[in-house]
C-alpha cells in the first residue's frame, strides 16, 4: 500500500512542479499571440487608411 501512496505522491508532485507552471506558460503565450494579432491587424487597417 505504501508503494501505491509513493508512486501517487510523485505523480502530484509532478503536476504540481511542472504540469501548472507549464499550462500557465501556454495559457500566457496563447494571451500575448492574440493581442500581438490584434495589434498587428490593428496596425495593417491604420497603414490602409492612411494609403486611401
Amino acid at each position: 500500500m505504501s508503494d501505491i501512496n509513493l508512486i501517487f505522491d510523485v505523480a502530484v508532485m509532478f503536476i504540481i512542479r511542472i504540469g501548472i507552471p507549464l499550462l500557465l506558460l501556454v495559457v500566457l503565450g496563447t494571451i500575448i499571440d492574440r493581442w500581438q494579432r490584434k495589434l498587428h491587424a490593428e496596425a495593417e487597417q491604420e497603414k490602409q487608411r492612411q494609403a486611401s
